[in-house]
């Protein structure tokens, strides 16, 4: 989603308003929510998913 952090970040949003307001619900695996909690990373946007650093893929 390169070059797209606007689009994506208002999406999230959008996610975690829909999560919060209980319209969209999981099983409430607890891995899963440590797993949703980590990935939040404010850009200058707002609130998106991502990670704490890049992957390296060696191949």
């Amino acid at each position: 989603m390169r070059g797209r952090l606007q689009q994506s970040t208002l999406a999230n949003e959008r996610l975690i308003c829909a999560v919060r307001d209980a319209k969209v619900r999981h099983t409430g695996d607890v891995t899963l929510r440590r797993h949703v909690l980590n990935a939040r990373r404010p850009n200058r946007f707002g609130i998106s998913f991502g990670k704490d650093r890049r992957v390296i893929v060696w191949a």
